[in-house]
């Protein structure tokens, strides 16, 4: 049996997993990475608002936060720029191999290029994660995609669903 970073609820968070977590507001998305970080796993959360808005990182020092937006500024990424975005997750990954990375924007990410642009960027970091051991979790609406793009996101994903 592999083995489970975290134990939460019902859910079982393993290493080197893509987790797509479809809730209408990332809260649980949060509370899973709070819960790793609170047990020493370093974590990378990319977000199109800042994380102040939803969450209050316990352990700063353990998480780096990275903002989809297109003013300038400190750890941001412009939402069109998805190489840049897959090069700093990358680069956070080979320094953190035993991690999580929470994408916390997709439904942005996706209007300011295209799903198909997206979905390779995605596959990119899923075969990254999946060779390494990190915990990859993917806050979605599936409301605000269209059913065949969430499935596309499903396939390759185990599906966490908020209650």
């Amino acid at each position: 049996m592999a083995e489970v970073f975290l134990e939460y609820g019902e859910y079982r968070i393993r290493p080197g997993r893509f987790y797509l977590v479809e809730e209408p507001k990332p809260l649980l998305s949060y509370q899973l990475v709070d819960e790793l970080l609170l047990r020493g796993i370093p974590a990378l959360v990319v977000a199109r608002n800042p994380p102040r808005q939803v969450w209050e990182i316990p352990h700063p020092a353990a998480c780096k936060v990275l903002r989809l937006t297109k003013q300038p500024g400190e750890n941001v990424i412009d939402p069109k720029a998805l190489g840049i975005l897959a090069h700093q997750v990358t680069l956070f990954l080979q320094q953190e191999t035993r991690s999580v990375v929470l994408l916390d924007g997709v439904e942005y990410l996706i209007t300011q290029n295209d799903f198909d642009a997206f979905m390779k960027f995605l596959n990119n970091i899923v075969d990254i994660v999946l060779d390494q051991g990190t915990v990859f979790l993917v806050a979605i609406d599936p409301r605000a995609l269209a059913p065949q793009q969430v499935a596309l996101m499903e396939r390759d994903a185990e599906v966490l669903r908020s209650s």
